[in-house]
């Protein structure tokens, strides 16, 4: 079962629940592990600030255990994460899967389809199988939804989970990968669109490494609605973008990815492919995890402590953009939201991850 060992983490007055409450614990703790209230990851830049200082010392003068694992929830957001009811639908499939592809989603029908034939759509002798994931979208999938994943050889599945209003991506994935068959799990996004090449291209990279990211680029909104972008992945590949530096330094590097520094922090469940052994041995993705984003960074981090080899593979991705690119600057200049921030703050504490605080700072400020 993944994630075995969980500690749940709530909102009892003895905690550390805010910058003053850190201080103090600080100054008369010896050494001992913090306890810390969900509330410490609400505050603005000058909190954010204050809280990397108070965490770098915590960080020195507190060593974590090897063996500790520490989920985080608050006790109010643990209703969302139920594994009743959840429901299913099984279609069987001609072949044994070799991979299983887990797409969760919420009421992302517009883009789905384009993810969906991008994969029906592989040049390839090995067999697959589809499970989608839908995290309480307010409709059923649509009939053209249906169709497209019918044809999978391996077969598909979809999961229906009961509806909530937080973000839980990793308990989504978890959900579809626990209803896995193939050898190999493929994590995609619902607006990820891939070449008809990719799926070959996995296979090689998968039987010399761990875990293998593709390189991601923009399909801008005004692009890929007036055309399939699956017929312009070879076309046009040159004339693509990512205004995103954090993507496009992974994308272009010439350097081995796991030469990078930090390589784990480019993880990203976008288009993520690694053996399904190898992810239940990790324990998944943090049941827990209810932030926007850093999920998938988590589970990098965890990998490479681990030893793990990460690849980054020759196949070039694509993300469907829901807006134009200069929208899509502006969302990103206006991106460092209080979500982001609560998300990276929950990261470090889970981790005790020290190593990341330059590049964690860079990301929210």
């Amino acid at each position: 079962m993944l994630n075995k060992k969980l500690t749940i983490l709530k909102n009892a007055p003895e905690a550390i629940g805010s910058i003053a409450q850190f201080e103090t614990f600080l100054k008369t703790s010896n050494g001992k592990l913090a306890v810390f209230s969900p509330s410490i990851l609400e505050g603005g830049g000058d909190a954010w600030r204050k809280f990397l200082d108070l965490f770098l010392y915590y960080c020195v003068t507190t060593p974590l255990p090897a063996d500790a694992q520490v989920d985080w929830i608050d006790e109010r957001l643990v209703e969302h994460f139920k594994t009743d009811p959840i429901t299913k639908t099984v279609r069987a499939g001609r072949e044994i899967p070799l991979f299983s592809f887990v797409i969760p989603f919420r009421d992302r029908t517009h883009t789905l389809p384009f993810t969906l034939n991008a994969i029906m759509k592989q040049e390839t002798n090995h067999h697959y199988e589809v499970i989608l994931v839908d995290d309480g979208s307010a409709e059923p999938l649509s009939p053209e939804i249906e169709k497209i994943v019918a044809d999978a050889p391996g077969g598909s599945t979809t999961v229906r989970l009961p509806k909530a209003s937080i973000f839980r991506a990793g308990f989504a994935r978890n959900s579809g990968a626990l209803q896995a068959r193939g050898k190999y799990l493929v994590f995609f996004d619902s607006d990820i669109v891939v070449p008809p090449h990719y799926l070959n291209q996995v296979a090689k990279e998968l039987e010399c490494s761990d875990l293998v990211q593709g390189r991601r680029w923009q399909i801008w909104h005004d692009e890929w609605s007036k055309a399939d972008p699956t017929v312009a992945l070879a076309t046009r590949e040159r004339e693509l973008d990512e205004p995103n530096a954090h993507w496009k330094d992974f994308a272009l590097s010439s350097v081995p990815w796991m030469k990078t520094e930090h390589p784990w922090k480019y993880v990203s469940s976008n288009c993520l492919a690694i053996r399904r052994e190898t992810f239940l041995n990790l324990g998944g993705f943090r049941h827990w995890y209810s932030d926007y984003g850093f999920e998938d960074t988590d589970l990098g981090l965890r990998a490479w402590r681990s030893g793990l080899q990460l690849l980054r593979s020759e196949n070039c991705i694509f993300h469907l953009a829901p807006t134009s690119r200069a929208e899509w600057v502006q969302i990103l200049k206006a991106g460092r939201s209080q979500a982001m921030r609560n998300s990276a703050r929950k990261f470090l504490l889970i981790n005790h991850a020290i190593d990341s605080l330059e590049w964690m700072t860079h990301m929210v400020l």
